[in-house]
């Protein structure tokens, strides 16, 4: 049970993605059935689920909090998807797609030159309104390319506030954001 979660303090990322195949294949990381989603709490110096190459499907997972309590239990980003990924989507259209990414202090942070679709999440709160602040940004999007796409849609963004502090931080890059 979750009552059992203690404070491990992982140096190291949780989920690393660094497929190079050349045939397609699907990666799904967490499920869209409810309890199927994976707990990837404590990498307080990295990311929860780093994406350097592949195009995963992130469905379901508790991020930084387990959407049980408020407690804090923070990755220092929660999603990475960096440059050479390809892309990747985060959440979706479902009723248990959606990830809740809580105290990190990047939610998820896109560098890649692919097109990300980010949709359903929950970021700074959980399914049940608790605030679950984080200390930066929610989203941020910012590849070095120039180019890519990422399609930022019906996210829940909260509690994120104070200086110098984002729900959305775009620097770069072809970027849609509606109806979060």
């Amino acid at each position: 049970t979750n009552e059992t979660l203690a404070n491990y303090g992982n140096a190291g990322n949780c989920i690393r993605v660094n497929t190079t195949a050349t045939a397609p294949t699907i990666l799904e990381i967490g499920s869209s059935t409810a309890g199927e989603g994976n707990y990837i709490l404590w990498h307080q110096s990295n990311a929860g689920i780093l994406v350097e190459r592949g195009a995963p499907r992130i469905l379901g997972n508790f991020i930084g909090a387990t959407g049980e309590d408020a407690v804090n239990r923070r990755n220092f980003r929660g999603i990475h998807v960096m440059v050479n990924a390809g892309s990747a989507q985060i959440g979706g259209s479902g009723p248990n797609d959606g990830n809740v990414i809580g105290f990190n202090t990047v939610g998820i942070q896109i560098e890649t030159l692919a097109a990300v679709s980010v949709h359903g999440n929950y970021i700074g709160t959980d399914r049940s309104w608790r605030a679950l602040p984080g200390s930066a940004s929610g989203i941020v999007y910012n590849n070095s390319g120039g180019a890519g796409n990422a399609l930022v849609t019906s996210n829940y963004i909260c509690f994120y506030n104070g200086t110098g502090v984002e729900g959305i931080y775009v620097s770069r890059g072809s970027f849609t954001v509606k109806g979060n």
